[in-house]
């Protein structure tokens, strides 16, 4: 006859087993995924994923990662003690080894692209968790203003791709169709927009990973996380100085990467709400 003692024991027991079995799991998964990893890179030029942030480049990495046959890796950073294991691996056997390496990277204008990441890193710039004080929209932009490094942008082509892979991605013209590849050594690059629509990067990219059939969808939307709204209700009210508008407006990034009529569009857009500043 069962008491509640061996019921108590026989539920330990298979408790204990089922995180026995769970652990052995992870570990199993936990060895495999580096294996996997390792025969990717070997299967065929490895794809790198290489950006400043906030440029839409999830979407693209995803698309890249679910269809290629090759290993995927995305990152802002490229060193060789990365705090993600694949981002090290793809350094010392590929870029140190000077492997063939397909590099993927991207624009985005920069006012928009400056704002999405000041409340990327709200946190660490405001010094106080999400929801913990209430800032105004005009603390908010003091903050940004002060804190955020906006030249970050600007020179990120000169301080990466430059530096990494002795690409200067402003010796020649950049195209009205939004995307641009380059060569150099054993790293062929793939520059694109992140303004382009979803059909036109699919396209970009997959020309330049031969998959024909690629597709790309949205991930990763500031709105959608859970800073959204915060963040929507500042970027539709902010008001930046015009000496910042005309910076960013004037830097050599955004002229070289974007049409006049853009940059126009972009100026005028946020000129426009200094004159209804009361």
């Amino acid at each position: 006859m069962n008491n509640g003692k061996t019921a108590s024991t026989s539920g330990l027991f298979f408790g204990v087993k089922a995180r026995l079995k769970r652990g052995a799991l992870w570990f199993r998964s936990s060895m495999l995924e580096p294996a996997t990893f390792g025969r990717r890179l070997a299967k065929c030029d490895p794809v790198l994923v290489f950006q400043m942030g906030k440029v839409a480049s999830t979407s693209v990495y995803y698309a890249a990662k679910e269809s290629y046959p090759g290993a995927v890796v995305h990152t802002h950073w490229l060193t060789a003690d990365h705090a993600d294991w694949q981002v090290r691996r793809l350094y010392r056997e590929v870029y140190a080894a000077r492997r063939p390496l397909r590099v993927i990277t991207l624009t985005r204008e920069p006012i928009g692209r400056n704002l999405s990441a000041f409340f990327q890193n709200y946190e660490e710039l405001t010094g106080t968790a999400r929801g913990e004080v209430e800032f105004s929209v005009a603390e908010l932009t003091e903050l940004f203003l002060e804190k955020y490094h906006h030249d970050f942008p600007l020179t990120w082509f000169e301080d990466n791709i430059e530096r990494y892979f002795g690409v200067d991605v402003y010796a020649e013209p950049f195209p009205d169709r939004g995307y641009q590849q380059h060569e150099r050594g054993n790293v062929r690059l793939l520059l694109l927009r992140s303004e382009l629509d979803d059909r036109d990067k699919a396209q970009a990219v997959g020309e330049f990973l031969d998959l024909p059939q690629l597709a790309i969808r949205p991930r990763n939307v500031g709105e959608r996380k859970g800073y959204g709204d915060e963040y929507g209700r500042f970027k539709n009210a902010v008001k930046l100085p015009p000496e910042y508008i005309e910076r960013m407006c004037a830097s050599r990034y955004f002229q070289h990467f974007y049409a006049a009529e853009t940059i126009d569009s972009v100026r005028a857009k946020w000129l426009a709400r200094l004159e209804n500043v009361a």
